[in-house]
């Protein structure tokens, strides 16, 4: 530092000027060496040596009080999430406990037969769908094989089913993510009378469904546009009723954006409008770096499926044999035992988890950790304000997948929707407290009946 002090000094010193006289410092005041500076060298000197320390001084001062507060501060910032958690909780907890739920007829069978049919997706992919039949109606074993294109030909057994269907209201179901078959809406199958038709379809990439050639085109709008193609090859110019769980939510607000003509309703359950990462296991408020370590997280099981695998059987024993007897003898509804039978929980987990079966289809899996990521992808928020179809949303206060805030941000955005959140429930609500969701699904369906829905406004509008 003194040598570059002295080389400023010359530097700047004109040409032919005389070099001041030097002053010799003792070794007394620098023990360690002797130097000579002129005056105002070794003025600079101190003062910036005094200046550095001082800074030096309140940085550690301020990197030692922020510690200290830090330490205090996020145990205090943890429990004012928790007591805003549980003021939350137990404000709803009380209208929920006093409700006196509507007492709703079930219908014998409690689950309608499906009849198996095939249909081309928009871009030739072959696709899975069911239509259910009238309690009692004799089934056929034979699956259909229909183009999307042919809805109208009548001569075949398949053309007959379908011209029945048509005659009825139209409840399309879309499934959450690695469903076969609709057992996570089995409540609300069982108190729909013969009014109704349910159709469902496998999602393209898995079980019966075919495989698109790009991966990209295993996407929320992809899956979207094939509902729009099940929906005609089943015979229904709309559906009167479209109802999603989990991933099936963005699949029907993807829907209703790019044919608001063919949805009359939305029911929403424990769904997001996309981004799910970005909220996932963070109930209260969203978290830094949460988001970003659930994205890496599946990208870890994408490059190591084994671990999926050898956790599946694990876990399967342990929910059948100690989990689910447990929870449906404490907690389970009758209404469940008498559709699903006693031991419910596991014949929906079973169903829910088909997509990590490799019996199933060996790139179930595969796809099902893409379609994963597709979730946090897609996003419909900016889009929200455009729907205008009558909408529920049901959320879980308990659910960490996809956690009640967004379910309220999602409502709040949309015109004509209400949310309606349980205490008490998770991820699946209509199968924890069946009877609860029904009470507001049924409502729902009366009073937007009696209101009645302009269809030909619908109709009208042009596709987003």
């Amino acid at each position: 530092i003194l040598e570059f002090v002295n080389s400023i000094q010359q530097v700047g010193r004109p040409q032919g000027r005389p070099r001041p006289a030097p002053l010799t410092l003792k070794r007394a005041h620098y023990p360690h060496r002797s130097a000579s500076l002129t005056p105002s060298a070794s003025a600079m000197l101190l003062g910036l040596g005094g200046h550095a320390a001082n800074e030096l001084v309140w940085l550690v001062l301020y990197l030692a009080l922020s510690a200290f507060l830090g330490a205090l501060a996020i145990p205090v910032w943890f429990a004012c999430l928790a007591a805003d958690f549980g003021f939350t909780w137990l404000r709803l907890l009380g209208p929920r406990l006093s409700m006196r739920l509507d007492t709703l007829l079930l219908y014998e069978p409690a689950a309608p037969t499906f009849q198996e049919f095939t249909c081309t997706g928009h871009d030739g992919v072959r696709l899975a769908y069911s239509v259910s039949l009238p309690r009692g109606a004799p089934s056929d074993a034979t699956d259909g094989d229909s183009s999307a294109t042919d809805i109208n030909e009548d001569s075949s057994v398949d053309g007959e089913v379908k011209k029945g269907a048509a005659k009825r209201k139209c409840v399309l179901l879309c499934l959450p993510l690695g469903q076969a078959g609709p057992t996570v809406f089995a409540p609300l199958l069982a108190t729909l009378g013969d009014e109704y038709c349910f159709v469902t379809w496998d999602y393209r990439g898995f079980f019966k469904s075919g495989i698109p050639n790009r991966k990209r085109r295993i996407s929320i709008s992809a899956h979207a546009e094939d509902a729009e193609a099940v929906l005609r090859a089943a015979g229904f110019s709309s559906a009167s009723l479209c109802v999603g769980h989990s991933l099936g939510v963005q699949v029907a607000l993807e829907l209703t954006l790019l044919y608001p003509e063919r949805v009359e309703r939305l029911v929403l359950l424990n769904g997001c409008h996309g981004q799910a990462f970005q909220t996932a296991f963070q109930p209260v408020v969203r978290l830094p770096l949460v988001g970003t370590a659930t994205f890496e997280y599946v990208r870890f099981l994408q490059r190591h499926p084994s671990f999926v695998h050898a956790f599946r059987p694990v876990l399967a024993p342990l929910i059948q044999y100690v989990f689910s007897p447990v929870f449906c003898s404490l907690f389970g509804s009758p209404m469940l035992r008498k559709v699903l039978g006693p031991n419910y929980l596991y014949e929906f987990w079973s169903s829910y988890m088909a997509g990590l079966d490799p019996a199933r289809g060996t790139r179930n899996l595969e796809h099902f950790l893409l379609t994963f990521q597709e979730i946090n992808s897609h996003s419909a928020f900016h889009l929200l304000d455009a729907i205008d179809q009558p909408t529920i949303v049901l959320s879980g206060l308990l659910d960490p997948l996809l956690p009640a805030l967004v379910s309220g941000e999602m409502a709040a955005r949309m015109r004509r929707a209400e949310h309606v959140c349980d205490p008490l429930s998770t991820h699946t609500t209509l199968l924890e407290c069946p009877e609860w969701a029904l009470h507001h699904i049924h409502r729902f369906i009366e009073r937007t009946a009696l209101a009645g829905i302009d269809l030909q406004s619908q109709q009208d509008r042009k596709s987003l």
